[in-house]
């Protein structure tokens, strides 16, 4: 099973999963990413 969550950005991925987030972000198998609007995870990007 694999899970799509959807996310607007970094702020929102952290008020869900708190310090869980970079584990999240780390075992993503894809990581798609659409109109960058907020800095913060913009640089997450880079």
């Amino acid at each position: 099973m694999q899970l799509w969550p959807i996310l607007q950005d970094m702020h929102q991925l952290r008020a869900t999963y708190g310090k869980q987030s970079r584990t999240v972000l780390s075992s993503a198998s894809v990581f798609h990413v659409f109109g960058l609007n907020d800095i913060e995870t913009a640089s997450l990007i880079d």
